[in-house]
């Protein structure tokens, strides 16, 4: 994809977040891609409760913090576990994603997914992960 290509599905991909997280707001401009929610909830944050992979493939590759911390102390990988997303979760993997962060209801990441069982669980049980001390807290 060429350069002009990227930033345009960037943008595309930022004012669809900007809907969802300042729904009272018109955005003439794409959002930041660190925005923040009043709950704390990123534009990755918004595609992973919409599944939508390729949107936060297109957020990833431009440098979206895959473990913000947003509502009710979740990152994107405990809202795709949440929904038992597999494909969105094995790209938060991949992408270096800490699943050691506890939520606000004491759960990381890992002991979700172990929970969850199965392939999902498997996909996490010997996984070293790869600890970002920001988010260590």
């Amino acid at each position: 994809m060429s350069d002009r290509t990227s930033n345009q599905r960037l943008e595309e991909v930022l004012r669809s977040a900007a809907e969802s997280l300042f729904p009272a707001d018109d955005f003439a401009a794409p959002i930041d891609i660190q925005a923040q929610s009043s709950e704390g909830d990123t534009p990755l944050h918004v595609f992973s409760w919409r599944g939508d992979v390729e949107s936060a493939r297109v957020l990833i590759e431009a440098g979206a913090d895959i473990n913000a911390i947003g509502d009710m102390g979740e990152t994107p990988l405990h809202i795709a576990l949440r929904m038992k997303n597999e494909p969105f979760i094995v790209l938060l993997l991949e992408a270096g994603a800490n699943t050691t962060i506890r939520s606000e209801f004491n759960e990381t990441a890992q002991e979700m997914a172990l929970a969850i069982g199965g392939c999902i669980g498997n996909l996490l049980k010997n996984r070293k992960s790869r600890r970002h001390p920001a988010h260590d807290a």
